[in-house]
C-alpha cells in the first residue's frame, strides 16, 4: 500500500534531521568541486533579475545599497547623513563645490578611529587620499604653491 502525502512529507522530514550532517557535508563537497559553476549560474541569475528592474527601481536600490554601506562602514544612518550634509549646506566641506558630478559625494573619514569627518566631492576626497591625509604634507605643498607666487 503506498504512502500518503503526510506519511511521506513525514518520511522525509525525519531523514533530513537524522541525515543532516552527511547531507550538508556532501552538499558543500559538491559546491566546492563545482564552485565556479555555481558563482556563474548565481551572477547569472542576479544579472537577470536586475536587468528586469526600472530605472526608478535601479536607483532606489543603488540608494538603498549605498545607505546600508555607510551605516555598515561608519555607523551612520541615512538620516545622519543627510544632517551632516545640510550643515555643509549641501556643498563640498573643503572647496564647497555643490556638484559632485557623476561619481557622487564621498563620505571622508578618518581611517584609524573611522569618525566621519565631512562630505566631499570627488576631487577633495581623492586630494586628501593622496596626501595620506597629512597635515604635515599639505602644509609642505602650501608652501611650495605660495613660494612660487613670489
Amino acid at each position: 500500500m503506498p504512502w500518503s502525502p503526510k506519511q511521506t512529507r513525514e518520511y522525509h522530514k525525519r531523514y533530513y534531521q537524522e541525515n543532516f550532517e552527511e547531507m550538508n557535508a556532501r552538499a558543500r563537497e559538491r559546491y566546492l568541486a563545482n564552485i565556479e559553476k555555481y558563482r556563474e549560474a548565481k551572477n547569472a541569475s542576479a544579472r537577470r533579475l536586475y536587468a528586469k528592474l526600472t530605472p526608478e527601481e535601479k536607483t532606489k536600490r543603488a540608494e538603498k545599497h549605498k545607505a546600508k554601506r555607510i551605516k555598515r562602514q561608519y555607523n551612520l544612518t541615512q538620516d545622519d547623513w543627510q544632517i551632516l550634509f545640510n550643515m555643509q549646506d549641501q556643498k563640498c566641506a573643503v572647496c564647497r563645490a555643490d556638484d559632485p558630478g557623476v561619481t557622487g559625494w564621498a563620505t571622508d573619514h578618518c581611517h584609524t578611529t573611522l569618525k566621519v569627518r565631512g562630505i566631499l566631492c570627488p576631487a577633495c576626497n581623492k586630494a586628501l587620499g593622496l596626501v595620506k591625509d597629512d597635515p604635515t604634507i599639505l602644509t609642505a605643498m602650501i608652501t611650495y604653491l605660495a613660494k612660487d607666487k613670489s
